[in-house]
C-alpha cells in the first residue's frame, strides 16, 4: 500500500489539468485512502467535485465496482442528508464519480479547530441529522459501513452531509453489490463495530451502524477513541476482544442518561444495543439534559426544565431572611399611617393623652398603660396654636373642643371661606367631593 505522502504527490500532479476531457481540476480538497476528491469546472462553467480513484486500486474489479457503487447507493437513498452523485465513469486508467460540491469542513477538522471536541448542544444537534439520514438507509435496506468524523461533513449552512457510501452494504445483496468476502475487513478500526473488526460481513446490519455512531458521538465529545491504543492494529484487535469502555470513564461530567445511551450503542452484543438508527434517534430525541454546570470540555448548555416547587423554595437563606424584615417595616409604617389619618393632628397636640385612650380600652395593654398614668406628662398647649375663627352658624361656635372626636369635627368645618373654588375637572368623574379633598393639605378624607 502506498504511503500518504506518495498518494498526495499523485493527487496534486492532476490539479490544473482537463479531465474527461471537459472537467478542469482546480484545487485537491480531499484525499482518503481510497480516493483524491477536487473541486472542479465544467466546460460550461458549473462547479462541482470530482473523486477519482486511486490508480494503483484501479485494477482490481472489486475495488473498482465498490467504488462506483457509491454513486447508486448514495441516490437510492433519496435524503438530502446523503451526498448527491450526478455521474460515475472510467476514464482511461481512472474511475471517477461526479458529485455536488460541497462548502464546509468535515467533522474531523471542524472538532480539531474547537480544541478536539465538541460542545453537547452542537454533538446531539450533529447526531440527530446523522441518525435521521441512516435511517433512511436503513428503510431501504442499506448500511453505510464506515460511519467517523471525516466522513461526516458541515456545511456553511449548518447542514450535515454523509459522504463515502461506496463501502455500504446491502442487506440484499446480489451478484452486482456482494464485493465483501468472508475474512476481509472494510472500514476504519477506530470506527468500526466488534462484528466488522472480526470480518464477519453475514452479521453486518443496522445495529452495525450504530455501534460506528456511538464512537463518534463518543470520539466528538471527548476527543479521544473508544479504546485507548496507539497503533490501527491495536485498535483493530481491542476492538475485536475487548468490551467498549464507558463514556463516562473520560467525561463523568456528562449527564447520566446521555451515557447511558452512547454506552448501549457500543455494546459488545449486536442484541443488547440500538437496534437501528430509528431507535437511537428517538432515544436521544426524548432525553432531557440536566447539565450540573460547565466543564472545560464543552460550553455551558441553557438548561430549559421548568421551574418546580423544590427550585422555588430552595432561596438563600440571607434573602428569606431580608423578606421578613422588610414585612415587618411595612407594616409598622402602614400601622403609623394608619392611625395618623384617624386622629389627624391629635398626633402632635396629645400624643401621651392619645396613647392613654388607646390603652384604657385593652385589659392587656395593662403594662403599657401603668407606666403612662405614672408618666410625668407635660399638659398640652393649645394656646401656642392660634385657632382660625369658626363660622357663626357653628354647633360648636359656643364650646371648645376638648376631646379628640371634637377638634376633629371642628378642623372639617374650619375650612377657610375666602378660598377661591377650583375649576372643576372635565371627567365625569370628577365631583365636588374631590374639590372638597384638594383642599386638605394632607388630602385626607375624613
Amino acid at each position: 500500500m502506498l504511503e500518504s505522502s506518495d498518494l498526495k504527490y499523485g493527487a496534486e500532479l492532476r490539479i490544473g489539468k482537463l479531465f474527461a476531457g471537459k472537467w478542469r481540476l482546480d484545487q485537491l480538497i480531499g484525499l482518503g485512502g481510497t480516493a483524491a476528491v477536487y473541486a472542479a469546472t465544467h466546460r460550461n462553467g458549473s462547479r462541482v467535485a470530482i473523486k477519482v480513484l486511486h490508480r494503483h486500486l484501479c485494477g482490481s474489479q472489486s475495488q473498482v465496482r465498490r467504488f462506483l457503487r457509491e454513486a447508486y447507493t448514495a441516490n437510492r437513498i433519496g435524503h438530502p442528508g446523503a451526498v448527491a452523485v450526478y455521474d460515475d465513469d472510467i476514464e482511461g486508467e481512472d474511475a471517477f464519480l461526479v458529485m455536488e460540491l460541497l462548502a464546509g469542513q468535515n467533522l474531523r477538522e471542524h472538532a480539531d479547530a474547537r480544541g478536539g471536541c465538541l460542545s453537547l448542544t452542537e454533538t446531539l444537534k450533529i447526531a440527530h441529522e446523522l441518525l435521521d439520514v441512516l435511517e433512511a438507509a436503513h428503510a431501504r435496506l442499506v448500511v453505510h459501513r464506515d460511519i467517523k468524523p471525516s466522513n461526516l461533513f458541515l456545511t456553511t449552512s449548518g447542514s450535515l452531509k454523509v459522504l463515502d457510501f461506496g463501502m455500504a452494504r446491502a442487506l440484499i445483496p446480489s451478484v452486482e453489490s456482494q464485493t465483501t468476502s468472508d475474512g476481509e475487513v472494510v472500514g476504519t478500526p477506530a470506527f468500526m463495530a466488534p462484528e466488522q473488526a472480526r470480518g464477519r460481513p453475514e452479521l453486518v446490519d443496522p445495529r452495525t451502524d450504530v455501534w460506528s455512531v456511538g464512537a463518534t458521538l463518543f470520539w466528538l465529545l471527548s476527543g479521544e477513541f473508544v479504546h485507548g491504543a496507539g497503533t490501527a492494529t491495536e485498535q483493530l484487535y481491542l476492538t475485536m476482544a475487548a468490551s467498549a469502555r464507558s463514556l463516562a470513564s473520560v467525561r463523568p461530567d456528562l449527564p447520566a442518561p446521555l451515557v447511558e445511551i452512547i454506552d448501549r450503542s457500543l455494546d459488545y452484543d449486536p442484541e443488547r444495543r440500538w437496534q437501528d438508527a430509528g431507535s437511537l434517534r428517538t432515544a436521544l430525541r426524548s432525553l432531557r439534559l440536566e447539565q450540573s454546570g460547565p466543564s472545560a470540555h464543552t460550553t455551558p448548555d441553557v438548561d430549559v426544565r421548568p421551574l418546580s416547587m423544590n427550585t422555588l423554595t430552595k432561596l438563600p437563606e440571607r434573602a428569606t431572611h431580608r423578606s421578613e424584615k422588610r414585612f415587618f417595616v411595612v407594616v409598622g409604617l402602614g400601622a403609623l399611617f394608619g392611625l395618623t389619618y384617624l386622629v389627624g393632628d391629635s398626633l402632635y397636640t396629645e400624643p401621651a393623652a392619645l396613647f392613654k385612650g388607646v390603652v384604657s380600652g385593652r385589659p392587656e395593654l395593662g403594662a403599657l398603660k401603668q407606666f403612662l398614668s405614672s408618666a410625668q406628662l407635660a399638659p398640652s398647649a393649645p394656646e401656642s396654636r392660634p385657632s382660625p375663627a369658626l363660622p357663626q352658624d357653628s354647633v360648636f361656635a359656643s364650646a371648645a373642643p376638648n376631646s379628640a372626636a371634637q377638634r376633629i369635627e371642628v378642623k372639617k368645618k374650619q375650612r377657610p371661606l375666602t378660598e377661591a373654588p377650583k375649576k372643576q375637572s372635565s371627567s365625569p368623574a370628577s365631583s365636588g367631593d374631590d374639590e372638597l379633598l384638594s383642599t386638605d393639605p394632607l388630602n385626607r378624607r375624613h
